[in-house]
Protein backbone atom coordinates (compact mmCIF):
# COMPACT_ATOMS: atom_id res chain seq x y z
CA UNK A 1 0.00 0.00 0.00
CA UNK A 2 2.80 2.54 0.80
CA UNK A 3 4.65 1.90 -2.11
CA UNK A 4 1.33 2.06 -4.25
CA UNK A 5 0.54 5.61 -2.56
CA UNK A 6 3.78 6.50 -3.21
CA UNK A 7 4.06 6.14 -6.93
CA UNK A 8 0.79 7.85 -6.74
CA UNK A 9 1.94 10.88 -5.32
CA UNK A 10 4.55 10.52 -8.08
CA UNK A 11 2.19 10.46 -10.62
CA UNK A 12 0.16 13.19 -9.70
CA UNK A 13 3.06 15.51 -8.88
CA UNK A 14 4.39 14.75 -12.29
CA UNK A 15 0.66 15.91 -13.92
CA UNK A 16 0.93 19.04 -11.41
CA UNK A 17 4.03 19.83 -12.93
CA UNK A 18 2.18 19.67 -16.51
CA UNK A 19 -0.83 21.46 -15.04
CA UNK A 20 -3.08 18.57 -16.15
CA UNK A 21 -4.69 18.70 -12.73
CA UNK A 22 -5.21 21.04 -9.55
CA UNK A 23 -3.31 21.65 -6.46
CA UNK A 24 -6.19 20.08 -4.79
CA UNK A 25 -5.76 16.67 -6.14
CA UNK A 26 -1.84 17.10 -6.09
CA UNK A 27 -2.60 17.72 -1.77
CA UNK A 28 -4.95 15.45 -1.52
CA UNK A 29 -2.37 12.87 -3.35
CA UNK A 30 0.17 13.64 -0.96
CA UNK A 31 -1.84 13.87 2.19
CA UNK A 32 -2.50 10.13 1.44
CA UNK A 33 0.75 9.41 0.92
CA UNK A 34 2.16 10.80 4.19
CA UNK A 35 -0.45 9.15 5.87
CA UNK A 36 0.82 5.49 4.59
CA UNK A 37 4.31 6.38 4.97
CA UNK A 38 3.49 7.16 8.42
CA UNK A 39 1.48 3.79 9.32
CA UNK A 40 4.46 2.16 7.15
CA UNK A 41 7.14 4.28 8.93
CA UNK A 42 5.04 2.84 12.97
CA UNK A 43 5.32 -0.50 11.72
CA UNK A 44 8.84 -0.89 10.84
CA UNK A 45 9.22 0.82 14.31
CA UNK A 46 7.24 -1.74 15.66
CA UNK A 47 8.74 -4.76 13.75
CA UNK A 48 12.32 -3.76 14.91
CA UNK A 49 10.70 -3.37 18.70
CA UNK A 50 9.52 -7.20 18.24
CA UNK A 51 12.45 -8.15 17.08
CA UNK A 52 14.68 -6.55 19.62
CA UNK A 53 12.56 -8.06 22.18
CA UNK A 54 12.86 -11.54 20.37
CA UNK A 55 16.71 -10.81 20.38
CA UNK A 56 15.93 -10.15 24.49
CA UNK A 57 13.91 -13.18 24.99
CA UNK A 58 16.67 -15.31 23.35
CA UNK A 59 19.30 -13.76 25.63
CA UNK A 60 17.27 -14.55 28.75
CA UNK A 61 16.72 -17.90 27.51
CA UNK A 62 20.20 -19.03 26.80
CA UNK A 63 21.05 -16.93 30.67
CA UNK A 64 18.08 -19.26 31.99
CA UNK A 65 19.33 -22.55 30.46
CA UNK A 66 23.15 -21.73 31.29
CA UNK A 67 22.13 -21.10 34.59
CA UNK A 68 20.02 -24.71 34.69
CA UNK A 69 23.13 -26.31 33.49
CA UNK A 70 25.02 -24.43 36.57
CA UNK A 71 22.43 -25.68 38.95
CA UNK A 72 22.60 -28.85 37.53
CA UNK A 73 26.11 -29.22 37.73
CA UNK A 74 26.33 -27.91 40.57
CA UNK A 75 23.37 -30.48 42.33
CA UNK A 76 25.13 -33.54 40.68
CA UNK A 77 28.85 -32.16 42.37
CA UNK A 78 27.15 -31.80 45.66
CA UNK A 79 25.17 -35.06 44.97
CA UNK A 80 28.74 -36.78 43.86
CA UNK A 81 29.91 -35.10 47.07
CA UNK A 82 27.34 -36.09 49.65
CA UNK A 83 27.68 -40.00 48.27
CA UNK A 84 31.24 -39.93 48.60
CA UNK A 85 31.34 -38.57 52.13
CA UNK A 86 28.57 -41.04 53.08
CA UNK A 87 30.67 -43.75 51.34
CA UNK A 88 33.62 -42.72 53.86
CA UNK A 89 31.55 -42.66 56.66
CA UNK A 90 30.64 -46.23 56.17
CA UNK A 91 34.16 -47.28 55.40
CA UNK A 92 35.27 -45.55 58.62
CA UNK A 93 32.15 -47.23 60.65
CA UNK A 94 32.84 -50.69 59.12
CA UNK A 95 36.88 -50.59 60.08
CA UNK A 96 35.94 -49.28 63.63
CA UNK A 97 33.25 -51.72 64.51
CA UNK A 98 32.93 -54.54 62.20
CA UNK A 99 35.41 -57.36 61.76
CA UNK A 100 35.45 -59.25 57.95
CA UNK A 101 37.31 -62.62 57.61
CA UNK A 102 38.63 -62.74 53.75
CA UNK A 103 37.23 -66.15 53.82
CA UNK A 104 34.14 -68.22 54.58
CA UNK A 105 33.41 -70.30 57.66
CA UNK A 106 32.62 -70.75 61.15
CA UNK A 107 33.49 -67.84 63.26
CA UNK A 108 35.15 -69.31 66.37
CA UNK A 109 36.03 -67.32 69.24
CA UNK A 110 38.98 -67.88 71.41
CA UNK A 111 37.35 -66.67 74.36
CA UNK A 112 34.27 -64.86 75.82
CA UNK A 113 33.16 -61.62 75.22
CA UNK A 114 30.99 -58.81 75.95
CA UNK A 115 28.67 -55.81 74.76
CA UNK A 116 30.86 -52.93 74.73
CA UNK A 117 33.76 -54.51 75.73
CA UNK A 118 37.35 -52.60 74.39
CA UNK A 119 39.92 -54.34 72.08
CA UNK A 120 43.32 -54.18 71.71
CA UNK A 121 45.14 -53.41 68.43
CA UNK A 122 46.50 -56.88 67.39
CA UNK A 123 44.39 -58.91 69.86
CA UNK A 124 42.58 -61.90 68.44
CA UNK A 125 38.97 -61.92 68.67
CA UNK A 126 37.99 -64.88 66.94
CA UNK A 127 39.37 -67.64 64.44
CA UNK A 128 37.60 -68.31 60.98
CA UNK A 129 37.24 -72.22 60.19
CA UNK A 130 37.08 -72.48 56.55
CA UNK A 131 34.27 -74.45 55.15
CA UNK A 132 36.66 -76.86 53.21
CA UNK A 133 39.41 -78.71 54.70
CA UNK A 134 41.49 -77.94 52.38
CA UNK A 135 41.89 -74.37 54.17
CA UNK A 136 41.88 -76.13 58.38
CA UNK A 137 42.75 -73.67 60.38
CA UNK A 138 43.51 -74.30 64.30
CA UNK A 139 44.17 -71.82 67.09
CA UNK A 140 46.72 -72.73 70.01
CA UNK A 141 46.49 -71.04 73.62
CA UNK A 142 50.04 -70.24 74.38
CA UNK A 143 50.79 -69.69 78.21
CA UNK A 144 53.66 -66.41 78.54
CA UNK A 145 55.94 -68.73 80.19
CA UNK A 146 58.13 -69.73 76.75
CA UNK A 147 56.22 -68.01 74.50
CA UNK A 148 59.17 -66.43 73.21
CA UNK A 149 60.08 -69.58 72.17
CA UNK A 150 57.00 -69.71 69.71
CA UNK A 151 58.27 -69.23 66.05
CA UNK A 152 56.47 -69.16 62.61
CA UNK A 153 56.85 -72.34 60.69
CA UNK A 154 57.52 -74.52 63.90
CA UNK A 155 55.62 -77.88 63.82
CA UNK A 156 52.93 -78.57 66.22
CA UNK A 157 51.96 -81.94 67.27
CA UNK A 158 48.21 -82.02 68.32
CA UNK A 159 45.99 -84.61 70.25
CA UNK A 160 42.43 -84.65 69.83
CA UNK A 161 40.20 -85.08 72.75
CA UNK A 162 38.08 -87.18 70.37
CA UNK A 163 40.44 -89.43 69.19
CA UNK A 164 42.67 -91.20 71.51
CA UNK A 165 46.36 -90.32 70.76
CA UNK A 166 47.43 -94.51 71.85
CA UNK A 167 44.64 -95.14 69.12
CA UNK A 168 44.75 -92.73 66.40
CA UNK A 169 48.20 -90.73 66.76
CA UNK A 170 48.52 -87.49 66.49
CA UNK A 171 48.05 -84.94 63.69
CA UNK A 172 50.95 -82.53 62.43
CA UNK A 173 50.31 -78.91 62.17
CA UNK A 174 52.19 -75.85 61.14
CA UNK A 175 52.40 -72.24 63.62
CA UNK A 176 51.34 -69.55 60.41
CA UNK A 177 50.62 -66.58 62.63
CA UNK A 178 51.53 -65.44 66.38
CA UNK A 179 49.43 -62.50 68.15
CA UNK A 180 51.84 -59.45 68.80
CA UNK A 181 50.17 -58.92 72.61
CA UNK A 182 48.98 -61.21 75.27
CA UNK A 183 45.62 -61.66 76.71
CA UNK A 184 44.90 -63.02 80.17
CA UNK A 185 49.11 -64.17 80.58
CA UNK A 186 48.06 -66.03 77.26
CA UNK A 187 49.35 -65.66 73.61
CA UNK A 188 47.50 -66.74 70.51
CA UNK A 189 48.34 -68.78 67.77
CA UNK A 190 47.32 -69.71 64.18
CA UNK A 191 47.89 -73.33 63.07
CA UNK A 192 47.83 -74.44 59.56
CA UNK A 193 47.68 -78.28 58.57
CA UNK A 194 49.41 -79.41 55.49
CA UNK A 195 48.59 -82.80 55.42
CA UNK A 196 44.87 -82.31 56.67
CA UNK A 197 43.94 -84.32 58.73
CA UNK A 198 46.01 -86.99 58.25
CA UNK A 199 47.15 -88.45 61.57
CA UNK A 200 50.79 -89.98 62.73
CA UNK A 201 49.85 -93.70 62.28
CA UNK A 202 48.73 -92.60 58.54
CA UNK A 203 44.47 -92.60 59.94
CA UNK A 204 42.22 -90.03 58.09
CA UNK A 205 40.45 -88.59 60.90
CA UNK A 206 36.79 -86.99 60.37
CA UNK A 207 36.76 -83.75 59.98
CA UNK A 208 34.80 -81.59 62.89
CA UNK A 209 35.23 -77.87 63.00
CA UNK A 210 34.66 -77.96 67.18
CA UNK A 211 38.04 -80.59 67.64
CA UNK A 212 39.82 -79.48 70.64
CA UNK A 213 42.87 -81.39 72.36
CA UNK A 214 46.47 -80.23 73.51
CA UNK A 215 49.17 -79.02 71.23
CA UNK A 216 53.37 -79.59 71.48
CA UNK A 217 54.93 -77.03 69.98
CA UNK A 218 58.41 -78.74 68.59
CA UNK A 219 60.65 -75.49 69.73
CA UNK A 220 64.76 -75.67 68.98
CA UNK A 221 65.33 -77.12 72.61
CA UNK A 222 63.02 -80.44 71.58
CA UNK A 223 64.00 -81.12 68.00
CA UNK A 224 66.33 -83.48 69.14
CA UNK A 225 64.31 -84.80 71.27
CA UNK A 226 61.74 -85.51 69.11
CA UNK A 227 64.06 -86.68 66.40
CA UNK A 228 64.93 -89.99 69.13
CA UNK A 229 61.76 -90.49 70.58
CA UNK A 230 59.31 -90.16 67.74
CA UNK A 231 60.92 -93.44 66.16
CA UNK A 232 60.71 -94.87 69.21
CA UNK A 233 56.96 -94.26 69.93
CA UNK A 234 56.21 -95.70 66.21
CA UNK A 235 58.36 -98.85 67.35
CA UNK A 236 56.03 -99.30 70.18
CA UNK A 237 52.78 -98.57 67.58
CA UNK A 238 54.21 -101.38 65.56
CA UNK A 239 54.61 -103.82 68.12
CA UNK A 240 51.04 -103.25 69.41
Amino acid sequence: DFDLAKKDFDRYTKLYEEKVIPEQELDKAQSSYLSRKLSFEAIRTSLANIRIQIRQLEASIMEMQLQDQQQESSLVSAYSESIENLSAQIDIWENSYILRSPIDGECIFTKYWSSNQNLTSGETVFTILPDTIGGLVGTLVIPQSGAGKVKLGQVVNIRLDNYPYMEFGMIEGCVSGISAVSEQSFYYAKVTFPRGMLSSYGKELAFNQRLTGSAEIITNDLRLFHRIIQPLKHLLHERM
